[in-house]
């Protein structure tokens, strides 16, 4: 199974039923499905919430703007379990990137 990081986002928020997103507000916009360790795309500027997800393994997130760095343990930095999608994140002029990190 390949290591990757899905992340979709999204015009406006999602509505969660036991941490899962059950219904989505608005319209997905696009999904970016890179490699553990590659800093995304910068987000669309419609773009306002952002769901990621761990396929393979899970990996540390940093959420920024374009200088962002993932590191493990890092005060700021949470790890998103293999299989598991992230509570919705917000997205705006200051946190238009992810950048993910393995777990060492």
């Amino acid at each position: 199974m390949t290591n990757e990081v899905i992340i979709m986002e999204f015009r406006e928020p999602g509505i969660l039923v036991n941490g899962i997103p059950a219904q989505l507000v608005g319209k997905l916009i696009t999904t970016q499905i890179l490699n553990v360790g590659q800093r995304s795309a910068k987000f669309n500027e419609l773009t306002k919430i952002i769901i990621i997800q761990a396929k393979g393994t899970g990996f540390w997130v940093s959420h920024g703007d374009s200088s962002v760095v993932a590191q493990a343990n890092v005060p700021g930095n949470f790890y998103v379990e293999s299989g598991i999608a992230t509570f919705p994140l917000p997205v705006d002029k200051w946190t238009q990137y992810i950048a993910t990190q393995a777990d060492i």
